[in-house]
């Protein structure tokens, strides 16, 4: 399935923010109200999202694998 996302450029875009960070993971309160969490696998990606953050986060369509992180604020 990743291959064929990655293949396909098939993308969602995520707005929030960050209202937890445990560990690897993260969750982000999506605009729509709804709770989401990412494994965040790369140490300096996750050294740089602080709680509070504003995010926009680009998905893969079929995995839902975090592709890209922007921090808005």
């Amino acid at each position: 399935m990743m291959l064929i996302d990655l293949l396909t450029k098939a993308q969602r875009i995520i707005q929030g923010r960050i209202i937890n960070k445990e560990g690897s993971i993260i969750n982000v309160l999506r605009d729509d109200g709804k709770l989401k969490r990412f494994k965040i696998n790369v140490p300096e990606v996750l050294e740089a999202l602080r709680v509070d953050h504003r995010v926009e986060i680009v998905c893969t369509n079929l995995a839902n694998f975090p592709s890209r992180i922007t921090v808005i604020e």
